[in-house]
């Protein structure tokens, strides 16, 4: 059997759900599955735990969150869940990118940084020639409207 996030091999039984099925632990990125390969259910959506976390990273307060999670989810929470999820590894979710880009210095590419990660990238600071180019089908489409090829 595999960890559905990170297909590890390294799993060890850890209780049933209220279910009655068997649960298992990730030693290698310390989340939890099922038996079936099934996501471990827990009370809170993802949704509102990322939110959590990217409140966290703009410098709320964990009890501030939870008080928005309140107002903005009808989910009531207290602030020692949201301290878990910003803290333990097993609810490290996947990061959707906010880059800041650094300005352009005279190259080719310009560095970008996530907001919430950290993680790096090279940005082009041109767009490609195929960008413009256009295909003979709209070539042939624009004659026939009789405009100015672009």
């Amino acid at each position: 059997m595999k960890c559905k996030y990170c297909s590890g091999t390294d799993l060890k039984r850890d209780g049933h759900t209220s279910t009655g099925s068997q649960s298992y632990l990730c030693r290698g990125c310390g989340r939890k599955s099922l038996a079936n390969g099934r996501v471990h259910k827990g009370r809170f959506d993802l949704e509102v735990i990322r939110f959590a976390q990217r409140q966290r990273i703009e410098g709320m307060t964990y009890r501030d969150i939870a008080a928005l999670i309140l107002k903005q989810f009808g989910v009531k929470t207290s602030d020692v869940t949201v301290i878990h999820w910003c803290t333990e590894p097993q609810f490290k979710l996947d990061c959707i990118h906010y880059w800041i880009i650094s300005p352009a210095s005279g190259g080719e590419t310009s560095s970008g940084v996530c907001k919430f990660c950290g993680t790096q990238k090279a940005f082009n600071n041109y767009f490609k020639k195929e960008f413009y180019t256009t295909t003979q089908a709209h070539r042939e489409k624009q004659k026939a409207l009789d405009l100015d090829p672009v």
